[in-house]
């Protein structure tokens, strides 16, 4: 099985969607399955066997409109959805790949450990675009969040030979996230994450020194959701 077609079944049945079950473990379309006939709209089911088929093949541009068919009538399935950022990355259409990836992270945010399996991957994404937009801010917020979630990955999987320092990964994660409060002085993210990074560290005074400057600054700030509930209850 092509690697393109594994990530999308294994997204799709990582949210029990059963949708692509005739497809055959080679990957393409089987001559039985129901093809959509011209003027009539595929259901969702055609549009994943039809995007499979067309990775498979190797060609992204038509697997395009039938993901985008897919995570419209299933708007939940984040997985998929930051695999469609991928595909939109490989087609070349960063600013639609940006608000793909942006769309994964709120809403992965709500829907547990297995729907934010992709969340670093969405960060460094974030900021690969940022730097290639020439915006300093969101470069060094996303990689700054990213460095953070990385440590916090690693300590949590225990001590390993090559994992890197989580110790280490803070910090080079609290430069990125300084340099990001210096562009965007008016933002709060970067005060907020530096608030987890110190704590992470123990070091409860330069925390507690974010935590209030994150909390003058966000209600002007375009916190997401999630971050601003934990941010109110933050002690």
């Amino acid at each position: 099985m092509g690697r393109r077609v594994g990530w999308l079944l294994a997204a799709c049945f990582c949210f029990g969607c059963t949708a692509l079950e005739a497809l055959p473990e080679d990957g393409k379309a089987s001559s039985t399955a129901p093809i959509a006939k011209p003027g009539v709209a595929a259901t969702t089911e055609e549009s994943l066997r039809q995007a499979a088929a067309c990775l498979e093949s190797g060609d992204d541009a038509g697997a395009l409109p039938h993901l985008q068919a897919y995570l419209a009538e299933h708007p939940d399935h984040v997985v998929v959805r930051a695999h469609l950022g991928e595909l939109l990355l490989r087609l070349h259409k960063q600013n639609e790949a940006q608000k793909e990836f942006e769309r994964y992270l709120s809403d992965a945010a709500t829907q547990g450990e297995a729907a934010c399996r992709h969340v670093i991957h969405s960060h460094t994404r974030l900021a690969e675009i940022a730097r290639d937009h020439g915006n300093g801010y969101e470069e060094r917020l996303h990689r700054g969040i990213g460095l953070y979630l990385l440590a916090r990955q690693v300590a949590g999987a225990g001590e390993k030979e090559d994992e890197p320092d989580p110790e280490s990964l803070l910090f080079k994660a609290i430069k990125q996230l300084e340099q990001a409060a210096k562009e965007g002085p008016q933002e709060a993210r970067p005060h907020w994450y530096l608030y987890l990074a110190w704590s992470q560290l123990g070091q409860m005074h330069p925390a507690h020194t974010n935590l209030e400057q994150a909390r003058k600054l966000a209600e002007q700030s375009d916190l997401p959701l999630n971050e601003f509930a934990a941010l109110q209850a933050a002690r």
